[in-house]
C-alpha cells in the first residue's frame, strides 16, 4: 500500500470513527508529516545502499574485501511514524467512547421529548371518562335543584280561581243548540246587569230559534234603546224588521 493510500484510509476511519473536522485535519498533518519522513528514510538507505555497491565494485576491480557498512533499513527509520499510527488507532476507540457518552444524554432528552406527548394522550384520555361522569352529576345536581325549586314556587304560588262568566257559557249553550240553557245563563247576566247590550240581543235570538217572537221582539227593542248607533243595535233592528213580517 502506497503512503497516500494509507493517508487516505487512515483520514476515512478517523471520520467513521466519528472524530471532528478538527480532529481529521490535525491526524491529516501528522500522517503527511510521517510520510515525509519514510520517504526521506527511504531515499538515504537507497543512496547508502548505492554507494556500498559503487564501493563493493570498486573493491572487486582492486581485488580487496569490501566492508560492508551497516545499513539503515526504512522500517527502522520509520520507527517514529509507526508509533504515531499505533497512538492514533489507540485514540479512536476513546474518541468514539467519548462520544458515544456524548450522545447519550442527549439520546436520553430525544426519548424523554418523543415520550412526553404520548404520556400526555394518555393522561387525557384516563381524564376523559371521569370528567365526563363530574359534567353528567353536575348537570344531574343542577336540573335536580331547579326542579325542587319550580315544585317549592308550585307550592307557595296562590291559586288563581276564574271568575265564573255565564255569558260565555250561554254563547256556547247557543252554539250546541241548548237553547233553554242559553236562556236561563242570559237572565241571570241581565239579573245583575240589566243594560248589557249583548246578553240582551243573543236572548232575543235564543227566543227566535224557540219560535217565542213576541219575546225576541221585546228584546231586541231594548237592545235598540241601549245601544242604536252600535252594530249589535243594528242587528237588533235588522232582527226587529224581521219578526215585524
Amino acid at each position: 500500500m502506497s503512503c497516500n493510500k494509507f493517508i487516505l484510509l487512515s483520514l476515512s476511519l478517523t471520520l467513521a470513527l466519528g472524530q471532528s473536522v478538527t480532529q481529521a485535519r490535525a491526524q491529516y498533518a501528522g500522517l503527511q508529516q510521517a510520510r515525509d519522513m519514510i520517504i526521506e528514510a527511504q531515499k538515504k538507505a537507497e543512496a547508502e545502499k548505492a554507494k556500498q555497491e559503487k564501493e563493493s565494485a570498486a573493491d572487486s576491480a582492486g581485488g580487496t574485501t569490501p566492508t560492508i557498512a551497516p545499513t539503515t533499513s526504512g522500517s527502522d527509520t520509520a520507527g517514529s511514524p509507526t508509533d504515531e499510527v499505533k497512538k492514533a488507532d489507540a485514540d479512536k476507540p476513546a474518541d468514539a467512547e467519548k462520544k458515544a457518552d456524548a450522545e447519550k444524554p442527549a439520546d436520553a432528552e430525544k426519548k424523554a421529548d418523543a415520550e412526553k406527548p404520548a404520556d400526555g394522550e394518555k393522561k387525557a384520555d384516563a381524564e376523559k371518562p371521569a370528567d365526563a361522569e363530574k359534567k353528567a352529576e353536575a348537570e344531574k345536581k343542577a336540573e335536580d335543584e331547579k326542579k325542587a325549586e319550580a315544585e317549592k314556587k308550585a307550592e307557595h304560588k296562590p291559586e288563581v280561581k276564574m271568575a265564573y262568566d255565564p255569558l260565555k257559557d250561554a254563547m256556547f249553550a247557543i252554539n250546541v243548540g241548548k237553547y233553554n240553557d242559553s236562556v236561563n245563563l242570559l237572565n241571570q247576566v241581565l239579573s245583575k246587569d240589566a243594560n248589557n247590550a249583548q246578553a240582551r240581543y243573543l236572548l232575543a235570538f235564543s227566543y227566535v230559534m224557540q219560535r217565542k217572537y213576541m219575546e225576541a221582539a221585546e228584546q231586541y227593542r231594548k237592545v235598540v234603546k241601549l245601544a242604536p248607533n252600535s252594530p249589535i243595535g243594528k242587528l237588533a233592528a235588522d232582527g226587529l224588521s224581521k219578526i215585524a213580517k
